[in-house]
């Protein structure tokens, strides 16, 4: 199935959408329908291309891994770029995701909204579509905390508890700050460890 194909898939006559399911996108990836595209997300049923990924971005989601790691322990497993399944008609790649405890250990089935702790996106030029169209997706099905990381300040904008498909929570985190996550004893750090250089042992 190639590029047109798919979109006579995805639309319909009359500029209608033709929303596509979570299974028809797997059945979709498994043609090799988006081989030669940029990795590609499902949300609310539509399909769109991530943004490339810069080596700011790729040092940040490493040092986000260490600290993340190290603050949750045992208690929780970091995710980075795997697939979230949020109902029929949405699949993402976070960046980052903190997945508290599974019996199967994530072996039988992707990772809900219902394991997720945390999820951090790592912004670079996706910025705006991150703030319009990504956390408007989390909040509506119950992400408990979002965290937007980089963007024009260089900073992290945090949403936090989502009622109603909105986040009634949301500040920014700047250098010199505290980020912690609710609930959790010891899984905090200074906003300073995201950007700073990683520090290697000897």
């Amino acid at each position: 199935m190639n590029a047109d194909e798919l979109h006579e898939r995805a639309y319909v006559p009359g500029h209608q959408v033709r929303l596509v399911t979570v299974d028809e996108f797997h059945v979709m990836a498994q043609a090799s329908v988006f081989s030669d595209m940029q990795p590609v997300e499902l949300i609310e049923g539509r399909l769109y291309r991530m943004t490339p990924t810069s080596p700011r971005q790729v040092g940040t989601k490493i040092a986000l891994h260490r600290l993340l790691s190290k603050a949750f322990g045992d208690r929780a497993a970091v995710s980075v770029n795997n697939p979230l399944q949020l109902g029929d008609l949405t699949e993402m790649r976070p960046d980052v995701t903190v997945l508290g405890p599974r019996d199967d250990g994530y072996r039988l089935a992707f990772p809900g909204a219902a394991d997720v702790l945390l999820l951090i996106e790592v912004s670079g030029s996706g910025w705006e579509f991150d703030q319009d169209v990504k956390v408007p997706a989390y909040a509506k099905h119950g992400i408990p905390e979002v965290w937007l990381v980089g963007g024009p300040l260089n900073d992290v904008e945090v949403h936090r508890l989502p009622v109603d498909g909105k986040y009634t929570s949301v500040f920014r985190a700047i250098h010199g700050d505290i980020l912690a996550v609710p609930g959790y004893l010891g899984a905090s750090f200074r906003v300073d460890e995201i950007f700073e250089p990683i520090r290697f042992g000897r």
